[in-house]
């Protein structure tokens, strides 16, 4: 036999002969000539490790890729452990879609749930199933609010495709992947690969939608509005709607608000024009394309879209992840549109019910269109109104509660034709899931329901403007209360916003964010889209303050849109009302389109007849002595006296108030009844614009948003005569009634812990505040304390994040210090025991009061604020260090201790 060659042939052979009994026999030891040892006792055998079965479609969902989601929030989807046993039992035998050929693309939905007794944003993984016998489209809609125009793009472009999706039991076999019936949405682009293509391009993938072209008409067929991006520096972004706005108005406004050159003026009234044309011109070539192709169709393809079914799946409830239960929606996207099919367990439930929810709301129709809001298009008009409240007076119009097997109804296909669907306002979802305002104020549980955000398809005109009367005003806006008799605007207030008379821009309040704020806010789901929808102050409340205060103490409001001619009108008419000090300095902006309309909590819903409410506003103003590491010691009187007192001296001195408040914050925020009692009597001789009181609706003391006097002996005699006319309350009587439901409530721990936020106080903020805008620390510039600038080292090497984070807790802080609470009351029937409401005894009169309790003026506070901060809050330090209390020696230390020296921290410029 020839001699096999190389290696893997001689290996082969060696082993072959090894096989042979005598080669065996061969390679046994010789036996040795001493005995034999003994056997070593075997080692134990490893126990057997069991590890959980995997399903066979287990990863089916994680398969299916999130289009729409941003890169970086990608892994944040597996921040828990999702359990979608509900799609797999679908697609098994026995369920919905076993056996049929289905196709799966997943997204995600941001939401406000509670986790771990915290609220807290999740992004929720959701999967569509589209029931179809073919690929229901093979491209990709780009589309998003930050855009100027709308894209359909092939699916490969973005690097996407249907997948074969293969069960686990089934991978290890030569199966087929043309045999499979499962089709996954995959995206082979790569996060590492990112870092090589331009942001505008990464951006791109944030805006993805599945695109699928039904052939029913789309909701925006007939939209008048068309996005402008004007291109100026900084460019101006907003809406024209060519059949509700005139181009030399609109043109004339821009130029008004000093966002638009005079000498642009022109130019930028043919640009509008050229972009409606192009926007009509899109809608007829879209429109006349989809007839076309819904000619020129195959009949068995259009069968297959006329029975063509999307099932929606959310994640089923489990003990390791958040409950979505209440956050369900049926709304998949604007192409899509709605499912036919909610899957949020293990069963499948139909979306029904239509009939029997209009049987149910059949007691509650009336005149008043109005539509669901929601973060996506708006999917329903309902009639809706209150006539059983018609005769009570007060109608709480957008809290009706709705009992609703799902969130959200799906108009029956016949009827869509006769409802004006489509609305400019979108608002993110945490303002329209809201548990009851009345839950949580440390009482006995109640039944969790939840309150639909109804946002009103009205627009208040000209003829209106009577209607609305002069209720208060801030720094940025006016509050007009509504005296009308339309059932669904009783008991409301509308909020408008105004400008300043010297320099014709919006009060200082953030309408638009710039670009460092966008980074800074950007990671909080729905504020970004609220900004281009005009409805951020809505949003920063209901999505972001809520979280810290309680959903049950914060009502967003809805926005309503007005005509040209509501503001001018409405403005005239409370001019006599307003403290002439704010006429000289602001003005309703009149370009405005829209207002928020929000619930008079001065007043409670359907009152009963013959029984009054009272109300109370307190400006609670900063409950806490800071104790920062960045406040320097020239500024430690900071840490000793109150930010209030302090500034009230440096008012006097001003002339801005006549006398100093006895007012201590401290006493309010103690915890401790007692001190509680003198905060609340302090208000009476100076209420300044801190403590205003309302009987039924009407304010019967305190200022009328300036507060820059004191209080004459009379008018508090009035006021408390009043008082005990309406509600038999003696002072005494009233105060324990307020201190009692202070206590009781909890709000003011709330709010408290908001404020305490700001742990870095603004001496230490203001370098974090450079961090982000990157430019040099002028703070830093006028220092020459070593140590101090050690320190403020420290937070100038601090990464952008953790920069962004410290800023952002102290806005946050700031509106908390800035806002106000109001506490309402009303006696509570005898015999009632199943109020909605919490309530307080009354020893001394025997009585029992129902309570509410809500923060309002919750506005985000500018980021390029920081600087004034800062600015102020050392020339408040630096005149009570050098002067101590107004009416003291200026050569005498402050009461409160602390030096006496003249040394400031300027910014240099």
């Amino acid at each position: 036999m020839a001699r096999p060659r190389g290696r893997k042939r001689a290996a082969a052979v060696a082993e072959e002969d090894s096989s042979k009994p005598e080669a065996a026999e061969a390679k046994k030891p010789a036996a040795r000539g001493r005995g034999k040892r003994a056997k070593a006792s075997p080692k134990p055998k490893p126990e057997t490790e069991y590890f959980p079965e995997k399903r066979n479609l287990e990863d089916l969902w994680l398969s299916a890729f999130p289009v729409g989601t941003e890169w970086e929030n990608i892994d944040k989807i597996k921040e828990f452990n999702w359990n979608f046993e509900n799609l797999e039992k679908a697609l098994e035998e026995g369920g919905e879609l076993y056996g049929k050929t289905v196709y799966l693309f997943g997204s995600t939905e941001p939401q406000l749930l509670e986790v771990n007794g915290e609220s807290k944003i999740v992004l929720i993984p959701i999967v569509v199933a589209v029931d179809c016998p073919f690929p229901p489209s093979d491209k990709i809609g780009i589309n998003s609010v930050q855009r100027e125009n709308e894209e359909i793009v092939p699916m490969k472009a973005m690097k996407m495709a249907w997948v074969p999706y293969v069960p686990l039991e089934d991978r290890l076999s030569r199966i087929d992947s043309l045999k499979t019936k499962i089709f996954t949405l995959g995206c082979t682009q790569r996060r590492s690969a990112l870092r090589h293509l331009k942001t505008e391009r990464v951006k791109l993938f944030d805006y993805c939608m599945p695109y699928y072209m039904p052939l029913n008409p789309p909701e925006d067929e007939d939209d008048t509005v068309v996005n402008i991006i004007y291109p100026l520096e900084p460019p101006i972004v907003c809406d024209f709607d060519w059949e509700m706005d005139d181009y030399e108005d609109f043109a004339d406004e821009k130029v008004k608000d000093e966002v638009l050159p005079e000498d642009e003026k022109e130019k930028f009234k043919e640009f509008i024009k050229e972009r409606v044309r192009e926007r009509k011109r899109e809608l007829k070539q879209a429109k006349e394309a989809r007839k076309k192709a819904i000619d020129d169709m195959d009949p068995k393809v259009k069968e297959a879209f006329e029975n063509i079914k999307f099932y929606k799946f959310y994640p089923v409830k489990t003990p390791d992840t958040p409950d979505v239960s209440n956050v369900k929606a049926k709304y998949i996207n604007r192409y899509y549109r709605h499912a036919h099919h909610l899957i949020s367990t293990a069963r499948i439930e139909a979306c029904g019910g239509v009939a029997d929810t209009r049987r149910e709301l059949a007691s509650h129709v009336g005149p008043h269109r109005v539509h669901v809001a929601s973060t996506f298009p708006p999917r329903l008009l309902l009639p809706l109104a209150n006539p059983s409240l018609q005769g009570r007076g007060i109608c709480s119009f957008p809290h009706r509660r709705l009992h609703f097997h799902f969130l959200f109804l799906l108009l029956v296909e016949e009827e869509i034709g006769s409802w004006r669907l489509g609305a400019r306002c979108i608002i993110p979802p945490a303002l329209l899931l809201r548990r009851s305002p009345e839950q949580g104020c440390r009482g006995s549980p109640r039944p969790q329901q939840l309150l639909f955000c109804v946002g009103m398809e009205v627009v208040l005109h000209e003829g209106d403007a009577k209607d609305w009367v002069y209720k208060g005003e801030g720094a940025a806006n006016l509050i007009l209360s509504y005296t009308g008799s339309s059932p669904s605007m009783l008991g409301k207030v509308l909020r408008v916003k105004k400008i300043l008379k010297d320099k014709g821009q919006p009060a200082p309040n953030c309408i638009v964010f710039s670009s460092h704020e966008e980074h800074l806010w950007g990671k909080i789901p729905g504020l970004l889209e609220s900004v281009k929808n005009d409805c951020l102050p809505q949003a920063y409340a209901t999505i972001v303050m809520s979280q810290h205060l309680g959903a049950n103490h914060v009502d967003g409001g809805v926005r309503v849109r007005v005509s040209k001619n509501f503001f001018e009108l409405a403005g005239k008419n409370v001019l006599d009302n307003r403290p002439a000090w704010r006429v000289n300095a602001s003005a309703i902006d009149a370009g405005a389109d829209s207002a928020l309309l929000i619930s008079d909590h001065t007043l409670f819903s359907g009152n009963p007849r013959g029984s009054s409410c009272i109300a109370v506003e307190i400006k609670a103003k900063c409950g806490f002595l800071p104790s920062s590491e960045y406040i320097s010691k020239e500024n430690s009187i900071k840490k000793q006296v109150t930010r209030y007192k302090m500034h009230q001296h440096l008012k006097f001195h001003l002339g801005e108030i006549s006398k100093t408040s006895e007012y201590d914050p401290l006493d309010l925020f103690s915890g401790s009844k007692e001190r509680i009692h003198m905060a609340i009597k302090s208000f009476f001789s100076t209420p300044q614009n801190n403590f205003r009181i309302f009987v039924d609706g009407s304010l019967v003391f305190g200022g009328m948003g300036g507060g820059a006097d004191s209080v004459h002996p009379n008018e508090t005699e009035k006021c408390l005569e009043d008082l005990s006319k309406v509600t038999g309350l003696q002072l005494s009587d009233f105060i324990e009634l307020l201190s009692e439901a202070i206590f009781k409530s909890g709000v003011l721990g709330k709010l408290l812990a908001t404020q305490k936020l700001d742990d870095h106080d603004i001496e230490g903020a203001i370098h974090l505040y450079y961090n982000i805008i990157s430019q040099p620390c002028l703070v830093c510039k006028s220092i020459t304390d070593t140590e101090l600038l050690r320190k403020y080292a420290t937070l100038h090497s601090l990464p952008l994040d953790k920069s962004e984070k410290i800023v952002r807790d102290f806005l946050i802080s700031a509106t908390a210090k800035d806002c106000s609470l109001m506490i309402s009351f009303r006696p509570r029937q005898s015999g009632t025991t199943d109020s909605e409401y919490d309530s307080v005894f009354l020893d001394s009169v025997n009585q029992s009061y129902d309570y509410k309790a809500y923060f309002i003026d919750l506005d985000v506070k500018p980021l390029d604020k920081m600087v004034h901060y800062f600015k102020l809050d050392q020339k408040i330090v630096n005149f009570y260090t050098r002067n101590g209390e107004v009416g003291g020696d200026p050569r005498d230390p402050p009461k409160g201790g602390g030096p006496s020296g003249d040394t400031k921290v300027q910014l240099q410029h």
